[in-house]
Formats: structure tokens, C-alpha cells, sequence
């Protein structure tokens, strides 16, 4: 018999389907169970049209789950009113939380703590030393903190305006304070030191900065007690279980950012003619200790 050139295409239908209307359907039926008589082969689009709202509910609860987890790593003051925000480069940088526990039994010994020394001086020195970073325009209007009298960094710094992280100013406010506290041995080592009115400006500076950081946070963790050896009253448990950011982290974050100059000790010295911001006279600025 001659045979013919082939000249049709195989649809779908003839490899894939059969029709629910021929006697030739034996296999669909023995997979799927007779149809009942009048319906419809559109019975069929049930199982994908299920399987499209399972796929839709389950990404719309991943995308859900996705933002609140990076909301509570990374990104935790986004409810909080634009200017009150903290820095969001340093926050989607280093602001990620670790499981930590404090040091917190009387006597605990610590690279920080004891009689001075140059080792507990250069532990401290690792933790406080950081600098001046360059913001953008941009981060000083959402900050509400973009005046006229903003001090705009040389071009050999990076250009930019000139800004520094609060918590190295609050651990530098702290480090015054321990240094205040063995204030004989610091008396020739810190500048500030020689002179008793500057000294006591700053060491009062630093008390009410640290005073509104502590009430600001309010910390609701609780300290718990226990019955201890050789006491007889309630023991409290410093040694609380945190979830903490990394120091470290933060302090190469600075460093991979910090803003350079060769002036004198690294300190700026204002332009003639910038603007300036008015604020109450410090009387050791202008004319030393009274």
C-alpha cells in the first residue's frame, strides 16, 4: 500500500487528552472514577484553579513573613517617625541582633574593668576610638537635622556633611566616666583633666546624656533572684539573656567609613563666613576656667 507524506500535526489533544465523550476514555475513568452523567469536561479546571489560590495564599504569606523578618533584623525603627530613625546604612549594615547574655556577677573579670592600666586602657582605646563619617544631604533632610550652619566636609574628606554614630559617643561618655573615677591616675594623662571647671562641664554632659539613653530605652527585660552561698537575702541575677548588636561589626563599619583630613589632630576648623547655629555660651570655650 503507498503511504502518504505526513501533513498534519499532532496536537495536544491526540497525545496528551482523550475526549470525556468517547467510549475510548477507559483510562481517565479508571484514574479518575466515572463521570457523572451531564458533567462537564470543564470539571477539570477545578484542580489547577485550587493549586493557582494555594500558590498565591502560600506567597503572599512568604512575602509577608519575608518583611517582618527583615523589619526585625535589620530594620527595626521603620515604625517609628522618619526623623526619629537611626541611620539606615549602619542599620542594614550592622544593625542585626545576636543571643547574647551579660556579664553581669559582681567581680566577673573583664577586659574593661579593674584598676587602670595600659592593657584596660587599650582594651577601652579598641572600643571608643571611631571618628567622623560622611552623610549625604539626603540623610540630614530625613533626619530633620539639614541646617544652613551643617558642616560640610572638604573635598579631600570625601565631601558630604560631617556626622558620627551616637552609641561611640555614649561609650566615649561612659570610658570619661571610669576614667573620672581614678581620676588620680588620669590627672597627667587626659587633657581635660588639668583643668577642674572643663572637667567638670564634661563629666556632667556625659552623666545627663547617659541619663536620657537609659530613660529613652527603658529596658523591660527582667532580673531575676536567687538564694547564693553565703548570703542570706535574695541574690539578684545580673547575667541577662539579650538579644544584642555586634560592637565590633560596628566599630569596622565606622572605620571602613571614617572621613579623613590633614588638619591639625584631625579637628576642622570653621571656614570664614559659614553660618552657625545659636546656642547657649559654654563659658570654658571661649575664656578657660574661670
Amino acid at each position: 500500500m503507498e503511504s502518504k507524506e505526513p501533513s498534519s500535526p499532532i496536537t495536544q489533544k491526540d497525545v496528551y487528552c482523550k475526549d470525556f465523550d468517547s467510549d475510548s476514555d477507559s483510562e481517565l475513568v479508571a484514574f479518575l472514577g466515572p463521570r457523572p452523567v451531564g458533567q462537564s469536561r470543564r470539571i477539570l479546571l477545578w484542580p489547577i484553579i485550587a493549586n493557582i489560590v494555594v500558590l498565591l495564599i502560600s506567597s503572599s504569606l512568604f512575602a509577608t513573613a519575608s518583611l517582618r523578618y527583615r523589619q526585625a533584623l535589620h530594620l527595626e525603627a521603620t515604625t517609628e517617625p522618619l526623623h526619629t530613625q537611626e541611620y539606615a546604612p549602619a542599620v542594614e549594615s550592622v544593625g542585626q541582633r545576636y543571643s547574647w547574655q551579660y556579664l553581669g556577677e559582681f567581680g566577673q573579670p573583664s577586659p574593661w574593668r579593674g584598676q587602670p592600666s595600659a592593657e584596660v586602657d587599650e582594651a577601652w582605646n579598641k572600643i571608643t576610638r571611631t571618628g567622623a563619617i560622611s552623610v549625604t544631604q539626603q540623610d540630614l533632610e530625613r533626619l530633620g537635622k539639614l541646617h544652613n550652619s551643617s558642616v560640610m566636609l572638604p573635598i579631600e574628606s570625601g565631601g558630604g556633611y560631617m556626622a558620627s554614630l551616637e552609641a561611640a559617643h555614649q561609650m566615649h561618655c561612659l570610658d570619661m566616666l571610669r576614667k573620672f573615677s581614678f581620676r588620680d591616675y588620669y590627672a597627667d594623662k587626659v587633657a581635660v583633666f588639668s583643668d577642674p571647671f572643663k572637667l567638670r562641664t564634661h563629666m556632667d554632659h556625659c552623666i545627663e546624656m547617659l541619663r536620657q539613653v537609659i530613660m529613652c530605652s527603658a529596658d523591660l527585660h527582667i532580673i531575676t533572684y536567687d538564694w547564693v552561698d553565703h548570703v542570706d537575702y535574695p541574690w539578684p541575677d545580673f547575667s541577662i539573656n539579650r538579644q544584642c548588636r555586634n560592637w565590633d561589626h560596628m566599630i569596622d563599619w565606622i572605620q571602613q567609613r571614617k572621613a579623613l583630613t590633614s588638619a591639625p589632630d584631625g579637628i576642622l576648623t570653621r571656614p570664614d563666613g559659614a553660618a552657625t547655629r545659636s546656642v547657649e555660651p559654654v563659658e570654658y570655650i571661649h575664656s578657660g576656667s574661670p
